[in-house]
């Protein structure tokens, strides 16, 4: 049990929360249920607890034979999902009978049993025949294991349309048949293979089996197949067709490359995984050497379809990693990447990820020169860069890496936010920033520009998994708009569809990778917009998901396959989603509709599950789901019509639903507390459709009526919304036109302000100059920027009442007449601030930039000439009993210096009671507001005040406002002492007196009763006093008065 303690200002709270063991599960399974004398037993299962995958930790396992004689031990690591497994061969001569698999860790224990059977082979006969009942020769026929859809014999169809094959007696076999132009139809739909797995069961044992094709269209894939190093073509290649049926992958069919490195193949309709190496038979070994790296790309063949795919395959090189450690201070890794990048071949070849606990491992890679990058993600944040000659055969390369702590923190994504992404342009920035470690938390400290020499690059590549090479890859220099703000475009648009990681990096002057930003992002012809899905599904529930397809041209109708898995990744259902018309959206449109439902009562009760949804030629992606019962709460309420409400919490998982026309939504799911997004977006629209909201909501009793109770929420909901596009510039000809060559700006505060002067939306450009804005649509908005010396000559106006409008609104800046704002921070004492922070704002209180004191408490600023300024002193964190301090009215005139001295005072402690609820401002000596005013309710209140405050304004409701000197006056004679640093002052009982509202009537208003000004209005305000008993003006009398932001 731990104990949270709180304080503040003389209050203090405490809080209580427990930590539990929580729950070990180990599972266990083998590949088989049967194996022969001299076969591969493989093992495997999952660690978890509470549900959640163990990362990194021992499993022991044991194998005893049926005389209980132990015959295999183990001990092997869970990998980063938790998952382990650990594989042996059996003797030629294994004792027949029962084995019994043990496996623990962590406390918690598992079995399983298997069986050693003799080998005995039998006769499997195949009869293949067209739709008409022809024999169909010369067809690929071949037996796979049922359970892990390994290969065990070929051959093909003589011409009778038989083939006859070997099989053992003891081993579950489906059977694949593959010949150009014949298929089989599934759920309706032609698919250009032919598969029979026994209704789900696999054969087993001697048959006699007859199979009717139907015919099917095809194509022509081609290409050349080239090496890596030098494009020189790449003979005896072999590029094998496969697909996925029923979550196995098959082979369908092969060719090799000719001297030219060419290769030809007919494929049949589909998609298909096309899988690319290069290996030579060894007699001596009985086995296959790869002499280059094995990768593999994807097509979707139509029928007279002619594609033409080339690609590079890697020459086969070894590494050990021997050891990866970090120096002191830096939290030790559980797990790291390690990539192998040459900006000659485009610069990430390959990339895998690792655990601390496999080491030391052998790792294939691609035998060229290059840099080989370990990376230890966040806590520990820290890298290790070596150039590497991998070319030489006769020596294994062995690295010892110690990892060094980033020189500089980087946060890099794409600047329009979007990962889901389409073929096209995306652009990505990059933030360089100082930054320091307290108490294992990174704190982000101001941007800054790398060392002299220094190189900014992003790089990218197709991430193909499991350590394979990339087919597809990309690196630039990045361009630099503003101190650590950098920026470049890359060109995605004949980027391979999959998954890929961006590192955006900062090399030193010798080469080395001293920083990096890494995320990921995908590219695939058609992503998939989900509306309905839940983490926890109650057994009396359907399993539904919902979702949409979109491409570049809006909404898609393609047929999307959906497969679902045990957490053990073994399949147990899937298909065809299904699919139905649909109204959709604000727009009313017309799009397909897609379902993947799994009938209540076909997935066993209190697991874990996973979907995986795959569209033809696009996206492919998988989620997590439960079958467990649990109790529910109602979520229900009116939002925007057609919000798209996502809940997320790390125990419940995710849910997905949406509100109808009405804008009614209700859902059951577990009691929690959820992470809550709401939105829409018309993926046929050009920009976004409504602006969205995030919110924690918690659900742990029934919540019926959202949103009342949700201010935050009522405050900004969801509305139909339009989108403000463009870049921020530097406008040097003054023509108001982005021209090419004319600098982007980065980091300047952009506010959307309503024709009535309201704020309604706030950004910073990124360092493309880039912002994006959703508006509330029907209004007219004014787009404001700001920065320094920089000023609008013109406010670009936006407008629009269509949602999803997007609209390309450019705002100019151009140059002011400045002058130089400097001085020295320090304390009251006399005492040199260092590191302390100015914050200049403009009038309106728009940050325009930011001063730094140095170790004498000096700073410099160049400020926009003639302009009001408001600046925030700020002592900086290291600094204590300090508080910052607020100067308004600052102006500079044209190439000027104003030497601008800051005085900041050390803290007191101010205490008393007040018999009312009152607002207390801080004042000086000259009744000028210190600090900001701050509410307390009736009662005792305490304030930490710096020690220039003279005078407390107290105020209440229908109370005469009291001016209260701190400290308390001295005896009749005597002056006011001051604060003493660190001291409590109490200023005793303060009694507020109700007004006297039966004496003067007083009423106060600005002129002509408005009471909405414009920025930058000056507004009269009018009192008016009257005898309550002539009703008669009272002239001559003396008003005082405050005016301040509420």
């Amino acid at each position: 049990t731990y104990t949270v303690y709180a304080s503040s200002e003389g209050a203090s709270a405490t809080a209580t929360f427990t930590v539990n063991p929580g729950t070990v599960e180990i599972t266990v399974d083998t590949d088989a249920d049967q194996y022969v004398g001299g076969e591969k037993v493989k093992i495997l299962g999952s660690v978890y607890i509470d549900g959640n995958p163990v990362i990194g930790v021992s499993v022991g396992v044991m194998v005893k034979g049926p005389s209980g004689e132990v015959v295999w031990v183990d001990e092997v690591q869970t990998g980063v999902d938790g998952a382990y497994s650990s594989s042996f061969r059996l003797l030629e001569d294994a004792a027949l009978g029962n084995y019994t698999v043990y496996v623990s860790s962590q406390g918690a224990a598992a079995e399983v049993n298997f069986t050693v059977v003799a080998p005995i082979n039998v006769t499997v006969i195949i009869r293949v025949k067209d739709s008409a009942g022809n024999p169909v020769p010369g067809a690929s026929v071949s037996l796979w294991n049922h359970y892990t859809a390994k290969w065990l014999n070929g051959t093909y169809t003589n011409s009778t349309g038989v083939a006859v094959l070997e099989v053992w007696g003891h081993v579950r076999y489906d059977v694949v048949v593959y010949k150009t132009g014949y298929g089989m139809v599934v759920e309706g739909r032609q698919v250009g293979y032919f598969v029979a797995d026994n209704g789900g069961q696999g054969y087993l044992g001697a048959q006699d089996l007859t199979f009717t094709l139907t015919t099917v269209g095809y194509g022509t894939l081609k290409g050349y197949i080239t090496q890596g190093t030098d494009d020189s073509p790449l003979e005896g290649a072999e590029v094998s067709v496969l697909f996925k049926y029923k979550g196995k992958q098959y082979w369908a069919n092969s060719t090799k490359t000719d001297s030219s490195g060419y290769y030809e193949i007919e494929v049949n309709i589909g998609t298909w995984k096309v899988w690319v190496d290069r290996k030579v038979w060894v007699d001596e070994l009985k086995a296959w050497n790869y002499t280059h790296l094995g990768t593999y790309f994807e097509v979707l063949m139509a029928a007279d379809a002619e594609l033409t795919r080339s690609i590079k395959l890697w020459p086969k090189g070894l590494m050990t990693i021997n050891e990866v450690d970090v120096v002191e201070g830096v939290p030790e890794p559980t797990s790291f990447y390690v990539a192998l990048i040459n900006d000659t071949y485009g610069g990430i070849l390959w990339m895998d990820e690792l655990l601390v606990t496999e080491l030391p491992v052998n790792v294939t890679l691609p035998a060229i020169k290059g840099w080989v990058v370990v990376i230890a993600p966040p806590p520990s944040m820290a890298l290790y860069s070596v150039h590497v000659d991998l070319t030489n055969k006769a020596s294994i390369y062995r690295l010892n890496a110690t990892l060094a702590p980033y020189q500089y923190l980087i946060w890099s994504y794409p600047s329009d936010w979007e990962e889901d992404r389409l073929p096209g342009p995306m652009d990505v920035v990059a933030h360089v920033v100082d930054y320091t470690v307290e108490d294992g938390s990174i704190m982000p400290l101001e941007p800054v520009d790398p060392a002299p020499d220094s190189t900014v690059t992003l790089y990218t590549s197709l991430d193909r998994g499991y350590g394979n090479p990339t087919i597809w890859n990309l690196n630039v220099s990045a361009k630099r708009s503003g101190v650590g703000a950098y920026y470049e475009t890359l060109d995605l648009s004949e980027a391979e569809p999959g998954y890929y990681p961006c590192i955006v990096a900062v090399r030193n002057s010798s080469g080395h990778f001293v920083a990096l930003g890494f995320f990921y992002y995908n590219v695939f012809s058609y992503q998939v917009q989900r509306l309905e899905g839940k983490g926890k599904y109650r057994p009396s529930e359907h399993v539904v998901f919902k979702f949409l397809v979109y491409g570049s041209d809006g909404y898609a109708d393609v047929d999307v396959v959906y497969a679902v898995y045990d957490d053990e990744w073994k399949y147990i259902t899937g298909g065809y989603a299904s699919e139905s018309s649909y109204t959709f959206g604000l727009h009313n449109r017309p799009v397909t509709l897609y379902t993947v439902n799994v009938t209540a009562g076909t997935l066993p009760e209190g697991f874990k599950y996973h979907v995986v949804v795959s569209v033809e030629g696009g996206r492919e992606l998988s989620y997590d789901f439960w079958v467990v019962d649990y109790t529910p709460v109602t979520f229900s309420g009116n939002v925007m019509n057609y919000t798209i409400i996502d809940l997320f919490s790390p125990e419940q998982g995710s849910y997905t639903f949406m509100a109808d026309g009405e804008g009614s939504f209700e859902a059951e799911l577990p009691p929690d507390v959820y992470d809550a997004w709401l939105h829409f977006d018309d993926k046929a629209t050009p920009g976004m459709d409504a602006r969205d909201a995030s919110l924690m909501v918690t659900l742990t009793f029934d919540v019926t009526d959202f949103p009342t109770g949700f201010p935050e929420y009522q405050q900004r909901p969801v509305v139909p919304a339009f989108e403000v596009r463009g870049k921020v510039f530097h406008d040097v000809d003054g023509d108001g036109v982005l021209d090419p060559g004319e600098p982007v700006m980065p980091r300047i505060s952009l506010r959307a302000q309503y024709v009535t002067g309201e704020e309604v939306e706030w950004r910073e450009s990124e360092p493309d100059g880039s912002y994006r804005m959703f508006l509330e649509v029907g209004g007219l908005y004014r787009i404001i920027a700001v920065k320094g010396t920089y000023w609008q000559r013109t406010v670009p106006e936006a407008t629009s009442t269509e949602p999803g409008d997007l609209l390309t609104v450019n705002v100019p800046l151009e140059r002011l007449p400045s002058g130089i704002i400097t001085g020295f921070v320090k304390l009251d004492n006399g005492t040199a601030l260092p590191d302390a922070h100015l914050h200049f704002m403009d009038e309106y209180w728009t940050w325009i930039g930011t001063a730094k004191t140095n170790s004498t408490g000096g700073y410099l600023f160049e400020a926009p000439a003639d302009k009001k300024l408001n600046v925030w002193v700020d002592p900086g964190p290291e600094v204590k009993g300090v508080q910052g301090r607020l100067l308004t009215d600052i102006m500079v005139g044209v190439d000027e210096v104003l030497v601008l001295n800051v005085t900041l005072y050390r803290v007191a402690t101010v205490t008393g009671t007040v018999n009312v609820d009152v607002q207390i401002l801080p004042l000086d000596e000259n009744l000028h507001r210190v600090t900001w005013e701050r509410w307390f309710p009736a009662g005792s209140f305490s304030m930490d005040l710096p020690i220039n405050v003279r005078y407390l304004l107290l105020w209440a409701w229908g109370y005469v406002p009291r001016v209260v000197p701190v400290p308390p006056e001295p005896e009749a004679g005597g002056d006011l002492v001051g604060l003493e640093p660190g001291s409590v002052v109490d200023l005793g009982s303060i009694v507020m007196v109700p007004c006297s509202t039966d004496v003067i009537d007083m009423v106060a208003y600005p002129k002509g009763w408005e009471w909405t000004w414009p920025v930058g209005s000056s507004v009269e305000f009018v009192v008016e006093l009257k005898n309550m008993t002539t009703w008669e003006p009272v002239i001559g009398a003396e008003v005082e008065y405050w005016a301040w932001y509420w």
